[in-house]
């Protein structure tokens, strides 16, 4: 048989995925099932002097990995990875780590859905509560799809604290704001009180 026939055995390699949350989650997973079950991403969002300033963690085994005052998501997000690639050895394969969190534009980290329910939760939450409030969004890899996302809002000197859940971080806002709604409601009647 001549060699320019010959059936070659190539597995294709993973498609990247369409968003850097998608791809996120994906590399938490990774981690959850080849390094330590209890991988946990961690964002939050803190006004500082009247910008909101970001930070993200990766915590998994006896492994974390932190940044702090970054100006956006995707900012937080790709420090933080930077941080991760450099310091720890993540992927096994190099079909693994086609899917990591890297080369992701700005734009192109949430889908527009979520993004709408997202900004509008921070500008609600910064405007009822000023400068004390901080949100916070978990991400662990767990088998019950709705505990897989949370999302906290605490504020007024941690008299409030209210939470949201979901099976994607869309679904954890929307959780959020259904039962944060009495809280904003009675926060927003109130004024500067």
């Amino acid at each position: 048989m001549d060699d320019d026939r010959r059936t070659q055995s190539a597995r294709p390699f993973p498609k990247r995925l369409r968003l850097g949350w998608q791809a996120w989650e994906a590399t938490v997973g990774y981690i959850a099932l080849e390094h330590a079950p209890d991988a946990t991403l961690t964002v939050s969002l803190t006004p500082s002097e009247g910008v909101v300033l970001w930070a993200a963690a990766l915590v998994w085994g006896d492994k974390q990995e932190r940044v702090e005052g970054c100006v956006s998501l995707p900012a937080a997000l790709n420090e933080l990875w930077q941080r991760v690639a450099v310091n720890h050895v993540i992927f096994k394969t190099l079909e693994a780590a086609a899917r990591q969190p890297i080369g992701y534009d700005d734009d192109q980290w949430l889908d527009e859905p979520t993004e709408a329910i997202f900004s509008r939760l921070v500008a609600v939450t910064a405007t009822i509560f000023k400068d004390d409030w901080q949100l916070l969004l978990i991400y662990r890899p767990v088998e019950t799809p709705e505990e897989r996302v949370h999302i906290r809002l605490i504020a007024r000197q941690n008299s409030v604290l209210w939470g949201g859940r979901g099976v994607t971080l869309r679904d954890a806002c929307r959780n959020l704001y259904l039962n944060a709604t009495p809280v904003f409601k009675h926060y927003m009647a109130q004024g500067d009180d």
